[in-house]
């Protein structure tokens, strides 16, 4: 008889079910071995194959360059300046792998994709612990697969350590906690009491070498990014053992008919009533921090990650803790830093955004949990741990005035296991949701693809004149994607279903971040005025910038890039002037000279640095040059112009006018490759 799409065919007993998953499905390591090539697949392929972008891959990457050049493991530089923004961990990290494959792309991003095949791994663990293995596979390719944590894990920053040891302390909570699962589908999973599983009966958390454990792994994340990879997870840890402790009172007041009668609004509302009161007894909050022993959470920060703090505080008086954690978290709190705000659903709609292409599960998922969650006696604990992290790193970062959607990556193993729900029972053919939800995924899919399709060929070929070439095939796998799961869903074969997902999402990932990334790339030209400025240095040249100063000039000219004082008068008179040994000023001192090398870069007008450092090189926006040419001496003029990369803008290297010849910027040809403007 034929099934209409959605419904749920005949379901094996448990027991039968059981039986059958011990012997037909993979071992515990032959999935994780599997599981790590699929994402190492999506987040090595090309991993060094573009340069580094925006803002912040330089800045790590070049703060970990300088710290090796200079043989110093303690005090983060970047620019030739103290870098307060990031504890040290992932400068090390970095370091480590530029020891082996020198100063590359791919060495300063080998730990994020390795960190993040680690979260993967994880993400499977802790959810085949307490939910399932089924659903764990689909998590881990879930999670492989969204743009946000894709992006993390092939990027140069401290966000895929960050999101690591978050989530090991969170697994090893899971795997110390309870014994392992043994539900082989939904209907088991719900039925599960996590409270039967604890491995010690009554102790809602680990004795006190798991606890060390755990918060040795937060104290590293401490490292990475500071005090939030403790605060967050012990929070999340703190209220799913409150939540999962009040359940017995919160169904010994409300009984079974009472529950299963009060439906809708007011019934919900009540239920989160009674919930919210239960759990926030004092009683059970004091003996939730006493079985979570936080003296050892002191004792592990303690001996991980503040001899580092203290060591860097005392060599740099201090700066360092100032900037750190006034600058980078106090004021990141309280006001909105570099314009970066938000209402209180940036981060849901981040989230949606961060999650695709599976984000068209999105409803369909909150549609299931919501069925789940009208029966409180039969809702998975695992469930709750996953809304719990989410609920939880939402809230904390929408109370912030920065608001960045890298911000909640940590939560994303627990978005993966939420959003895997529906293509796992998918698969199985025992969705129970109306045909509705799943066709409108399958026809945003084709609508994002012919979108995506289109503004590429719009914006490379009208916008920066570039060959499009193939780039309008990662929405072309989007459509035929959303057509090939269609085609499947209707006539009822949901493994194949099943393959068009992984399939889609896979080569969407790959195409998107291992090769279009490394396509755009090649266009940037702009370092070609590094070796011209390097070909022409003496012995006390250095490199400026007027007007401007990006942190990608910084790191690909391999260099410190020294601001100039833009503001000064133009008729070339100094307002830098040094200092004597005997306290008093000294016009003839070099303006660049600083008490400490850790500190802010002094700006000298442009007279004084071509003065003392006559072989200089100064880089500019082609609209300041007028304006620098006027303050410019004799001999000193444009040397080459290069389009500053995905912008509109010409940069322009200024510098003596002397042999060997130089490219004058009327000369400069404009390739085919070369954006026109």
């Amino acid at each position: 008889m034929r099934q209409e799409p959605g419904s749920l065919p005949p379901v094996a007993s448990p027991r039968t079910a059981g039986s059958i998953s011990q012997i037909s499905h993979p071992s515990v390591w032959w999935d994780l071995a599997l599981l790590a090539l699929f994402a190492g697949s999506v987040f090595f392929t090309q991993l060094g194959g573009a340069k580094l972008w925006d803002r912040d891959e330089p800045r790590n990457a070049g703060c970990a360059a300088e710290m090796l050049a200079r043989g110093d493991w303690v005090t983060p530089m970047f620019n030739d300046e103290l870098r307060g923004q990031k504890p040290v961990l992932t400068y090390w990290l970095m370091m480590s792998a530029m020891a082996v494959w020198g100063t590359t792309e791919f060495a300063a991003r080998f730990w994020s994709a390795a960190l993040g095949v680690g979260t993967v791994l994880l993400t499977y663990l802790w959810t085949r612990h307490l939910l399932c293995a089924g659903l764990a596979r689909w998590a881990a390719i879930v999670l492989s697969t969204t743009l946000m944590f894709t992006m993390a894990s092939r990027a140069a920053t401290p966000d895929a350590p960050l999101i690591f040891f978050s989530t090991l302390a969170i697994t090893l909570y899971t795997l110390l906690t309870f014994r392992a699962a043994t539900a082989t589908n939904w209907d088991e999973v719900l039925a599960d009491d996590l409270s039967t599983r604890l491995r010690v009966p009554g102790r809602w958390f680990p004795d006190w070498r798991g606890a060390a454990l755990i918060y040795a792994a937060m104290s590293l994340g401490v490292l990475a990014k500071g005090p939030v990879a403790v605060v967050l997870p012990t929070l999340i840890i703190g209220l799913f053992i409150l939540i999962e402790t009040s359940r017995p009172s919160f169904l010994a007041a409300v009984g079974p008919s009472e529950t299963a009668g009060r439906s809708g609004f007011r019934g919900s509302s009540v239920r989160f009533l009674h919930r919210c009161l239960t759990v926030a007894h004092p009683g059970r909050f004091f003996r939730a921090v006493g079985q979570m022993q936080p003296w050892w959470l002191v004792a592990m920060v303690s001996l991980i990650a503040l001899p580092w703090f203290v060591w860097v505080g005392l060599r740099t008086e201090g700066e360092f803790l100032q900037l750190f954690f006034l600058r980078e978290h106090l004021e990141r709190a309280t006001t909105a830093m570099e314009g970066h705000r938000g209402g209180w659903w940036f981060y849901p709609l981040a989230i949606v955004f961060g999650v695709f292409p599976w984000s068209i599960f999105v409803v369909p998922s909150l549609l299931t949990l919501w069925q789940s969650g009208k029966t409180p006696r039969h809702w998975p604990s695992g469930l709750t741990l996953a809304l719990v992290w989410v609920g939880l790193q939402v809230v904390v970062f929408s109370l912030a005035s920065t608001k960045l959607p890298s911000y909640v990556t940590p939560c994303y193993s627990a978005v993966a296991v939420l959003l895997a729900i529906v293509p796992w029972q998918l698969s199985r053919g025992q969705l129970n949701l109306r045909p509705l939800w799943l066709r409108a995924g399958w026809a945003t899919w084709l609508l994002v693809g012919i979108v995506v399709a289109a503004a590429l060929w719009i914006l490379v070929t009208r916008e920066m004149g570039w060959p499009v070439r193939w780039l309008p095939l990662i929405g072309a796998v989007l459509v035929l994607g959303g057509l090939l799961a269609a085609y499947f869903y209707e006539q009822q074969r949901p493994q194949r279903v099943a393959q068009t997902l992984v399939a889609t999402s896979w080569l969407f990932t790959v195409l998107v971040f291992g090769f279009a990334t490394s396509y755009v790339s090649q266009f940037r030209t702009t370092d070609e005025l590094w070796e011209i400025a390097r070909s022409r240095q003496q012995t006390d040249g250095r490199l400026a910038g007027y007007r401007d100063l990006e942190s990608t000039w910084v790191y690909y000219a391999g260099q410190p890039i020294w601001e100039l004082d833009a503001d000064a008068d133009t008729n070339g008179t100094a307002t830098v002037t040094g200092t004597d040994t005997a306290g008093g000023t000294n016009s003839s001192a070099d303006p660049l000279q600083r008490d400490h090398d850790w500190q802010v870069k002094p700006r000298a007008t442009v007279a004084e640095f071509l003065r003392h450092h006559p072989s200089s090189c100064i880089v500019t926006p082609e609209q300041h040059l007028p304006e620098l040419l006027s303050k410019l001496p004799a001999g000193y003029g444009p040397l080459a112009t290069r389009p500053d990369f995905l912008t509109k803008n010409q940069l322009v290297l200024v510098g003596p006018l002397t042999e060997p010849a130089v490219e004058r910027v009327a000369e400069q040809p404009h390739d085919a490759a070369t954006p026109r403007h």
